[in-house]
């Protein structure tokens, strides 16, 4: 019977009666700007209004973004000094009051560096009646560079070194002052540094270098490679400067060194060179010990004697107002 059944279904579906609708649009307009859309009346809150934002997580990640990007580190010293001078007839060895600026910042962006670094000193003899100057010197250097390997890096770097003020010799003869002389660098280079390693390599083998002598009386003289009465001379040669830090102790004590050697692609100009060295000591917080030790060789620099190396020692304690941005 079931048989049957299904056979009698299956022939009403098949002769049985079909089932059809039909749809229709009318007046649809051809001007596209009678269009809109059902959310066109909908607008976009700023993101500072919107409910989700929170102010103090957006200046936090602002502010983690900044430290990844860029190192800054100051150091504004006054400190009591006491110095010794061989061989330079500008300087004497006394006690003397010091104020000294340290101040570096590194911005790192994938493969690009900008390394800035400026520092300076300047002192005032306290030893005795007649107070002079005993120190002034200020320099800057520039590196702008972009990693090709993992220790590598091509490089563009500037130099800019002088003094803050004018500078007299023992007869009140004005033999110095600021940009006379002053020294700036221009060249290309390669730098060699491990990521996060000292010691820091440039190289440079083509370096302009422009001896300036800003202050009429100074160049009347005719010192520092400038003949007398020129504002300037430019020379062509090649640079290496070889950059260490190294802290431990739980960082208490710092370590530090610079060196540079340039070399005059004209043989009859000697090449320069200085090395400085520096032991740093954090006796407090901001209480600091510091040794230096530097080395001087320049053809054109006076000096008392007939040698052209020229040496400074100098022990000082002061207090140092440092800040990092850890």
């Amino acid at each position: 019977m079931k048989p049957l059944r299904y056979l009698l279904f299956f022939v009403f579906l098949f002769f049985g009666p079909g089932a059809a609708a039909q749809f229709s649009i009318s007046n649809i307009s051809s001007d596209e700007s009678e269009t809109r859309l059902r959310d066109a009346g909908i607008r976009v809150r700023p993101l500072e209004r919107n409910d989700y934002y929170n102010a103090a997580f957006a200046r936090a990640e602002r502010k983690r973004v900044f430290k990844e990007q860029n190192y800054v580190e100051v150091h504004p010293v006054i400190s009591l000094s006491l110095n010794q001078y061989t061989n330079n007839p500008n300087q004497q060895n006394t006690f003397y009051m010091r104020a000294y600026l340290f101040h570096r910042h590194i911005h790192t962006k994938n493969k690009f560096t900008l390394n800035s670094r400026f520092e300076g000193a300047y002192a005032f003899n306290i030893n005795t009646e007649k107070w002079f100057r005993s120190e002034d010197w200020f320099r800057h250097n520039l590196d702008l560079s972009w990693r090709f390997a993992k220790s590598w890096s091509y490089a563009g770097s500037t130099a800019l070194s002088s003094q803050f003020s004018q500078g007299f010799d023992g007869g009140g003869t004005l033999t110095s002052a600021i940009m006379a002389p002053g020294y700036f660098d221009i060249s290309p280079g390669i730098i060699y540094q491990r990521p996060g390693k000292w010691p820091k390599i440039i190289f440079s083998p083509a370096v302009g270098r422009w001896t300036l002598m800003l202050n009429k009386k100074v160049s009347k003289l005719g010192r520092y490679g400038v003949p007398a009465g020129h504002q300037g001379y430019a020379s062509l040669g090649g640079k290496l400067r070889i950059e260490f830090e190294k802290r431990f102790a739980k960082n208490r004590f710092r370590y530090w060194t610079d060196s540079e050697f340039f070399f005059d692609w004209e043989l009859d100009r000697d090449p320069t060179f200085f090395w400085n060295n520096s032991l740093e000591m954090n006796i407090v917080k901001y209480l600091k010990m510091t040794f230096y030790l530097a080395t001087f060789y320049d053809r054109n620099a006076p000096t008392k004697s007939d040698s052209k190396w020229r040496f400074q020692y100098s022990f000082t304690l002061g207090f140092d107002l440092h800040y990092k941005n850890k």
